[in-house]
């Protein structure tokens, strides 16, 4: 985790790292071309280019800030406030290997079965753990992970 000056202001970055078997070129075109984003991940729109926008179907938008095919991108990640990639890449990973493509309805309807509630549980207490480490109080950092992890699993924040 580390900072950054953008426009609007001081914002968190997150760098994540995860290997897959393919090749860069054949990862970098499923990471930035419309077409193959919806097969990992969720139908997307906008400019998906240096300093364009974008927005996923239902989800966070952003824009590109930095841009050096094959080798990485940088996006801002904007639905609020709050981070979560874990299940994209583990989408990325999936259809790479497979060379299927996710569906949604049973991507949703796995994040609502006990193992995606894990999954998800612990992914975001390991981000409320990061955030802490970072810098950002407790209470924050918490109540962020528990909006996470309600949001993915479809859990009632007023109930926990």
């Amino acid at each position: 985790m580390g900072s950054r000056t953008l426009e609007a202001g001081e914002a968190r970055t997150v760098t994540i790292g995860q290997t897959y078997d393919a090749t860069v070129e054949e990862v970098w075109e499923a990471c930035t071309t419309a077409e193959r984003i919806p097969r990992w991940f969720l139908p997307v729109t906008g400019d998906l280019r240096l300093h364009g926008r974008y927005q996923l179907e239902g989800n966070a938008g952003g824009e590109i800030l930095t841009c050096d095919p094959p080798n990485g991108f940088t996006a801002t990640w904007e639905y609020g406030g709050d981070v979560s990639w874990e299940l994209g890449v583990m989408g990325l990973y999936l259809q790479l290997r497979t060379g299927e493509s996710m569906d949604p309805k049973a991507s949703e309807a796995w994040s609502t079965t006990d193992e995606g509630k894990e999954f998800i549980t612990a992914s975001s207490e390991k981000w409320r753990d990061a955030s802490i480490a970072f810098g950002t109080l407790e209470g924050a950092a918490t109540a962020a992970g528990d909006r996470t992890t309600a949001f993915y699993t479809g859990a009632d924040t007023e109930a926990g």
